[in-house]
């Protein structure tokens, strides 16, 4: 049972078809205009399409100056992207303990994890419930630490009446196949600074800004490279996906918050099932809805009976032998992920079924 099915909107399909037309696939103008429009969208500045959110993870890094031998604090609750962005920088992930009451890192988990060798910390809006970013930036203000927002998950979140995107320097998000727009594969990276904008402007192809070079006589870019870069840009076709998808944007964030308030009223007061501590000042992005279940084996098991879409979504990634060893000593992680399960948010889902599935899980497991 698949949790989510991806979004492409008529006008995507309409706008993939002129572009595939008119030649201009690689990128181009499209780029530029969904670049501006999402900019518009979620009030940032500085933003860069790019062709995943773990392209934009391993541009923040580097443009922290992340490098071999530094230490990167993160959460285990995410997904294995997070880590290995910090392992191309040839740096280590360092992994502190979650909130048992939302799943995001722990300020206090920080604190301890902080060495010398520590230069930065990746935050991660798990589930699109924004982290404690005061605090957060305290600490970094404290350790002069750098923060990198990994907001794969919280496209339309906001904290504190901010838009995730326009806190800290860096925030990466994703427009991967399931999220809440996709451009069919593609990130995104809002800079603050206009200094690491220009830098990852040339990192995200080859070291080169397409714009400001020139074609010799030979018909050839009069390129001087003076950085290592990349080829993660995003191209002109993802990009008129995401232009067409983005018109819907606020309709499709609207359903997800109906269909998760449902949720939210409707299996309040079931025992053994424990729903999340979300705090007023900060609103969610719904991207799907999570909750913990005490016996959670039995749980499933009648999920799956009804044909109630589910998924456990990231489950702890410091248990993979590419990070090294399980960090037992992550109490609340060690809980969580024992108990912790998601429901979809999926904006195609029928009102009347998700109240079916409210009813059949108060019905008991």
């Amino acid at each position: 049972m698949a949790i989510f099915k991806p979004y492409i909107s008529s006008e995507s399909i309409k706008l993939v078809n002129s572009t595939l037309k008119s030649g201009h696939i690689n990128e181009g103008k499209n780029v530029e205009v969904f670049e501006n429009l999402i900019s518009k969208e979620l009030k940032i500045r500085n933003a860069l399409a790019l062709n995943s959110c773990t392209s934009a993870l391993h541009m923040a890094l580097l443009s922290c100056n992340i490098k071999e031998g530094d230490e990167v604090i993160l959460p285990a609750q995410t997904f294995v992207a997070t880590g290995t962005a910090i392992l191309m920088c040839k740096a280590k992930p360092v992994f502190a303990d979650i909130n048992i009451g939302d799943g995001n890192i722990s300020v206090n988990s920080i604190e301890k994890k902080i060495s010398k060798k520590t230069k930065a910390i990746i935050v991660v809006h798990w589930g699109g419930y924004p982290c404690d970013m005061d605090e957060i930036n305290e600490l970094s203000n404290k350790y002069n630490l750098k923060v990198i927002e990994d907001a794969a998950h919280a496209l339309g979140a906001t904290y504190k009446n901010r838009p995730i995107g326009n806190i800290s320097n860096f925030t990466c998000f994703s427009f991967q196949a399931i999220k809440h727009i996709t451009t069919g594969d593609g990130g995104l990276i809002s800079l603050k600074n206009s200094v690491d904008y220009k830098r990852c402007k040339k990192l995200r192809w080859f070291g080169i800004d397409r714009k400001k070079t020139k074609f010799n006589d030979l018909n050839v870019r009069n390129s001087e490279i003076s950085e290592l870069g990349y080829k993660y840009h995003m191209n002109n076709i993802s990009a008129a996906i995401g232009i067409g998808n983005l018109k819907q944007f606020k309709k499709i964030q609207k359903k997800r918050e109906k269909i998760a308030m449902l949720y939210k009223e409707g299996l309040k007061d079931i025992d053994g099932l424990l729903q999340l501590n979300y705090k007023k000042n900060r609103i969610s992005s719904w991207w799907m809805y999570n909750f913990r279940v005490i016996e959670r084996g039995k749980f499933i098991k009648m999920l799956k009976k009804n044909k109630i879409p589910y998924s456990a979504v990231n489950t702890r990634i410091d248990k993979n032998p590419l990070f090294g060893t399980e960090d037992k000593s992550l109490l609340n992680q060690n809980i969580f992920d024992k108990q912790q399960i998601s429901l979809s948010t999926d904006p195609s889902l029928k009102i009347q079924v998700v109240k079916n599935y409210i009813k059949i899980i108060r019905g008991g497991w």
